[in-house]
């Protein structure tokens, strides 16, 4: 949940309505999906408290921005990007992506790069 002006709501054509719960729950799978991790240990890494986890995967609080950031970092994804996968059980390519160092990264990143091109 970054912030109110943004839209994520999967069950309503208004895209200027931010669906908290919706978004919460989606949250919530990432954590347990991509990251392996129960709220404390990620509220550990994001240095909040477990409750501030709770309550985001609730839909009644949302993250900092600062909290945002370590998020990508440890996802190795924007949140962008995050909250526009509809089944974050299905992207386990996510969790082997984020497994990799930042010069892996690099590599399979450009490899990737390099395919679309001859793709094209």
């Amino acid at each position: 949940m970054i912030s109110q002006t943004r839209s994520y709501n999967t069950n309503q054509d208004n895209a200027d309505t931010w669906n908290h719960k919706d978004t919460g729950k989606h949250l919530a799978s990432i954590r347990l999906e991509w990251l392996g991790m129960y709220q404390s240990q990620l509220a550990t890494a994001l240095n909040c408290s477990k409750d501030h986890i709770s309550r985001v995967e609730r839909g009644k609080n949302e993250y900092t921005l600062s909290q945002i950031k370590k998020l990508e970092q440890l996802t190795g994804v924007s949140i962008e990007h995050m909250l526009e996968i509809e089944s974050p059980a299905k992207a386990s390519w996510i969790r082997e992506y984020s497994s990799l160092s930042a010069k892996q990264r690099d590599i399979f990143d450009n490899l990737a790069k390099q395919a679309l091109k001859l793709a094209q």
